[in-house]
């Protein structure tokens, strides 16, 4: 999940113990689950609420939104070609076409919204300032301007990544697709129209794919060294484009500096034994890690032991081992998303001490 409040040399990054082994599963929930109900995607989008967006959060399927109080709705899309045609007006293409018509659309809009009693009640203010960011929009055509370039698909690394793999390689295929959605998330977060951004990295059964069979990665070493250099590049260049871009929510700051990324999967297999790489992690266990941005104190919260084939998990309040924390975890993620503000976050919790 991306979401602004990262993956480069001096972002720091926050490991967590969370959630349960999950195998094989297409949407894992149990890292992400905050409270009873609450889940970690759909709190995060409703403290974003705050920020007037036209879309509030995007998820490239598949995906699990989850629900919790106050949450928008969520707008998905099959790839990264379905982020685009999201803002992609069909009314700029056809009705107004012409610069005039848009503007006195616009114009005209804002003058009726301007008549309304409501409009100068603070509970409408964010309603009104969504559907004038919307009929501003609406007279535009943003296909161009979130469509990833050719220099964005070299600069992501997808040009590498076919010379390495193949343009027809399945790796080649979803990483490229990942690649695009990156660079049109920067490109949406730019232009203010998304606070939040969920993508599947690669879904399903395909998941090995990515890396060939994980079970046989002592001798898949090339090929893993090519998928995680293609990687790391591409979230090097999601992350040097947003530092071009000011943050229109946050005056003084580019968006590289108030975007957080979390990443979390079904299973991150075992780190205790690499011959065969068996799924099943130690004591069932899974974690969490997030990028951030100096709202996180980064390093392990919680352990698994090499010498037990076991798992220790942490509790912030008293600082030592502790085996609840889906909800510690889910706190931080969110308190790094509103910006440090510790009692928003915990609005949320249905349990966490204080």
């Amino acid at each position: 999940m991306i979401s602004p409040g990262v993956p480069m040399p001096g972002r720091a990054v926050t490991a967590i113990m969370a959630g349960q082994d999950e195998t094989h599963t297409q949407t894992p929930v149990s890292m992400v689950t905050v409270a009873s109900n609450a889940s970690l995607v759909a709190t995060c989008a409703s403290i974003q609420r705050a920020t007037p967006v036209l879309l509030p959060v995007i998820g490239v399927e598949p995906i699990n939104f989850g629900d919790a109080p106050g949450a928008p709705s969520l707008a998905t899309v099959p790839d990264s070609g379905g982020m685009v045609e999201l803002f992609n007006s069909a009314a700029s293409q056809l009705t107004l076409l012409a610069q005039e018509d848009k503007a006195l659309y616009e114009t005209y809009y804002k003058a009726i919204l301007g008549l309304r009693d409501a409009a100068g009640r603070p509970t409408w203010s964010r309603h009104l300032e969504v559907t004038k960011t919307a009929a501003n929009l609406i007279g535009r055509n943003l296909g161009t301007l979130l469509t990833p370039t050719a220099a964005d698909m070299i600069a992501y690394g997808v040009n590498d990544l076919q010379a390495a793999l193949g343009a027809g390689d399945v790796a080649t295929q979803k990483l490229s697709n990942v690649a695009r959605a990156l660079a049109t998330t920067a490109k949406a977060f730019k232009l203010g129209l998304t606070n939040c951004v969920v993508i599947a990295l690669s879904p399903g059964a395909a998941a090995e794919q990515l890396f060939t069979d994980p079970h046989d990665a002592p001798n898949s070493m090339p090929r893993i060294r090519a998928t995680c250099t293609a990687l790391g590049q591409m979230l090097n260049a999601f992350y040097n484009e947003l530092a071009l871009y000011q943050d229109p929510s946050c005056n003084g700051k580019t968006l590289d500096n108030t975007t957080i990324m979390t990443l979390h999967g079904d299973t991150p297999h075992t780190p205790l034994q690499f011959n065969a790489w068996p799924d099943a992690t130690p004591a069932s266990s899974n974690w969490i890690y997030v990028m951030g941005n100096g709202y996180l104190n980064s390093g392990w919260f919680g352990r698994v032991t090499t010498d037990k084939n076991s798992t220790d998990g942490f509790n912030p309040t008293i600082g030592n081992r502790d085996s609840r924390t889906g909800e510690y975890a889910g706190v931080a993620h969110l308190e790094a998303a509103s910006r440090a503000s510790r009692s928003r976050a915990r609005d949320y919790l249905g349990r966490v001490d204080e």
